[in-house]
């Protein structure tokens, strides 16, 4: 059985790195008004076995040692030690929905959220988090949490940013477990 544990990963922490390029001085007329949403695809990169054999899943191995998990949804995946195959990541069949970051500048505020495609079942626990570069410092926001299984969407709603500086850049990072056992990876949505 596999065990999700919610940690700092090098790819978050990488992501955390790469906000820190991002850093650019914003323009004056920027300042007060808030930009459209950044928004990148969900990408399943993992499954929990035991979550998605309890929502109904199909899970057969293969000779190799592959788990073939067939969905209620008619969805299948194709997994070894729980990590969907890098071939599939990124396809139709791999992505399971969108991730998004927004921000306002003359608010010091910022949002993010998620939505998940109803063929990938529907939002269960998220690790979650927002970096934000301002022209004194990069910080990590945590919104980790659990989002309601009534719907296919979950948003952070609209968080203050308590850093000195003007605000340069946000990046999203994180992934959410729905309710099928899908792992979906944010794309890293990067607002300017």
């Amino acid at each position: 059985m596999l065990k999700i544990r919610h940690q700092i990963t090098v790819p978050t922490l990488l992501c955390a790195v790469a906000a820190v390029a991002l850093i650019s001085p914003a323009s004056a007329s920027a300042q007060d008004q808030t930009s459209p949403e950044a928004t990148t695809p969900l990408i399943v990169t993992g499954i929990d076995l035991a979550v998605a054999e309890s929502a109904g899943a199909d899970i057969r191995t293969t000779k190799a040692g592959e788990d073939v998990v067939t969905f209620p949804s008619g969805l299948v995946l194709r997994a070894k030690d729980g990590i969907v195959a890098p071939s599939q990541r990124g396809t139709v069949v791999g992505n399971c929905g969108t991730a998004n970051v927004a921000g306002n500048r003359s608010n010091r505020k910022f949002s993010t959220g998620y939505t998940i495609y109803e063929s990938h079942g529907r939002p269960g626990s998220h690790v979650w988090s927002v970096t934000v570069s301002t022209s004194n410092s990069v910080a990590a926001h945590n919104v980790s949490g659990l989002a309601s299984s009534l719907s296919t969407s979950w948003n952070s709603g609209w968080k203050d940013i308590n850093q000195a500086g003007s605000i340069n850049s946000m990046l999203a990072s994180g992934h959410a477990l729905t309710t099928f056992g899908l792992i979906c990876s944010a794309g890293n949505p990067t607002w300017k």
